[in-house]
């Protein structure tokens, strides 16, 4: 049996959508998701949770779409991306600053990419 089917979900309804406030809780009962509907559709906050309390993922959503500030961060808490979506003419870009990233000990560079046009902006080692 795996532990998704052991998870528990509180949202609720209108009209056969999602809307309001939606919780996600492991089988221990921690929260391990959060976010926001309105009429079925994303916005508002999104914040995804590790077993051990710290934040996963934060970002913003306006009619499922990411807007702003998306962040991720590694199980021991650093900051490993930070991304910027920007909406203009009808698409959405993101610019992408990858701050630290630590993988099994090792360090990795410091890097930002504009997603729009593909180019890397900057980059230097750790």
């Amino acid at each position: 049996m795996s532990n998704k089917s052991k998870e528990r979900v509180v949202e609720n309804y209108k009209y056969g959508k999602r809307h309001g406030e939606y919780f996600m809780y492991d089988q221990h009962g921690q929260l391990i998701e959060q976010k926001y509907y309105i009429d079925g559709k994303l916005n508002g906050e999104h914040v995804k949770y590790y077993n051990n309390g710290k934040i996963r993922l934060r970002c913003n959503y306006k009619n499922d779409e990411i807007v702003g500030e998306y962040c991720e961060w590694s199980y021991e808490g650093f900051l490993i991306c930070n991304q910027t979506y920007i909406k203009k003419d009808e698409k959405t870009y993101h610019k992408s600053l990858i701050k630290h990233a630590k993988y099994n000990g090792q360090n990795f560079s410091e890097a930002e990419y504009d997603r729009a046009s593909l180019n890397l902006i900057t980059s230097m080692p750790l």
